[in-house]
């Protein structure tokens, strides 16, 4: 089984853990929306002394007012609740905002330090959910209807998540910490106090009852050793392009030697994964990659971007689209059936040049078994990548725009 050695492939800031093997965690992947709801409403209903949670994204629809409802009851009895929030894609709306914080919820904006639009576009994509230093949720959701099946305007996400539970969360709490105190950080939702959007409410804010079935919460956990564990991140608050988390990313699937399983929503390689998929192709790893198709991508651009470096980069390798109908947010890969790994990362050039992401690593043949086996089941709801010559979802002028764009400004896709 391939072994993490953490020291040679991330620097010290970026490890949260790698222990003695002393103890053991116990890790459920969550699959169906309903069991990644009842899972944070139970984390957070559970929660005695702490909540942080970092989401990129909190809407303020059904899913967004119910979670919210939910974390506010726990800070009027006593828990002490930190939430971040990525500032450009906090969808709460003021009402949303003041009830959390009337009911004792610390909240803080991710804000980019410096100046320029290539500064303004670094975002906090992290997706982090901890209780109590025991529980923690983290990987693909944010909090919105469309994460959890419940949008009825337009595609439902496919996601995965992952639940660790144990002593082994409180290695996280340094990331959190280190976030929590960065100077990325501001108690203004926008750069200047009296902006309009920070005074606005764009709908209603209702305390939503809880009305879950949590009799099954409890099942379907596996016991792995907390040294098979290895979750590391980005510097927090900032993003450091030479030493960020796709280092790590890139050894672990540059270690491969037999298969590679990749999934990701928005598939665009730097030139340098590019390179380590080729010589893992040339040296005969089986290597599958899952993305969306044109039709499925809520992101279509991100398909023209792909295009425009297939015939001459990525030619050889087996490339799938998704065809399922959902649209594919799902970001993880299984290496040698013996590596499985969950991330925020969308194996881009933005979530290796600009967005904060967050990972984690099981190694235990089991759980990889059990999770390439739901990223299988997702190949199965796919085709052969197609040109977009053959497709005609896009017309030819916005193919054009497209292609323009991506040509300015290749590294925010």
């Amino acid at each position: 089984m391939y072994r993490l050695t953490l020291p040679c492939l991330v620097p010290l800031w970026s490890i949260a853990f790698a222990c003695a093997g002393s103890y053991a965690a116990d890790v459920k992947l969550l699959v169906s929306d309903d069991e990644a709801m009842t899972a944070r409403v139970e984390l957070i209903g559970k929660a005695t002394q702490s909540l942080d949670i970092a989401w990129f994204e909190l809407s303020d629809d059904d899913t967004g007012q119910y979670l919210s409802t939910r974390i506010a009851e726990a800070a009027q009895r006593g828990v002490v609740v930190r939430l971040i929030l990525d500032a450009m894609f906090d969808h709460t709306s003021y009402e949303q905002r003041k009830y959390l914080q009337e009911h004792g919820v610390k909240i803080r904006w991710f804000h980019p330090m410096g100046t320029g639009a290539a500064n303004l576009m670094r975002r906090m994509h992290d997706k982090y959910l901890s209780a109590d230093n025991n529980r923690l949720i983290l990987g693909s959701r944010n909090i919105a209807d469309v994460y959890f099946g419940k949008s009825t305007t337009e595609p439902n996400f496919y996601d995965l998540d992952l639940e660790i539970r144990g002593s082994w969360v409180q290695s996280t709490e340094r990331y959190f910490d280190e976030l929590w105190g960065s100077a990325q950080l501001g108690s203004q939702r926008t750069y200047k106090k009296n902006a309009k959007l920070q005074t606005t409410s764009t709908r209603k804010f209702h305390p939503a009852e809880s009305q879950l079935n949590l009799k099954n919460a409890e099942s379907n956990f596996l016991e792995i050793d907390d040294d098979r564990l290895t979750f590391f991140h980005d510097h927090c608050g900032t993003k450091n392009q030479k030493t960020g988390i796709h280092q790590t990313l890139h050894r672990i699937i540059d270690s491969a030697t037999e298969s590679i399983l990749l999934v990701t929503p928005y598939f665009y390689p730097s030139q340098e994964l590019v390179s380590i998929l080729y010589d893992a192709h040339r040296r005969g790893v089986d290597i599958q990659i899952l993305t969306n198709s044109i039709a499925s991508s809520n992101r279509p651009i991100n398909q023209v971007a792909l295009d425009s470096i297939m015939c001459q980069k990525l030619g050889q390798l087996s490339i799938r689209e998704y065809t399922g109908d959902r649209t594919l947010h799902t970001k993880g890969l299984v290496v040698d059936g013996d590596v499985a790994c969950i991330t925020s990362y969308n194996f881009n050039h933005r979530s290796q040049y600009f967005d904060t992401e967050l990972a984690l690593t099981i190694e235990n043949q089991t759980f990889s078994h059990t999770f390439a086996g739901h990223l299988t089941d997702l190949m199965a709801e796919s085709r052969p990548r197609e040109p977009l010559s053959s497709q005609t979802t896009l017309s030819d002028k916005r193919v054009r725009q497209f292609k323009l764009i991506v040509k300015i400004i290749p590294k925010h896709f």
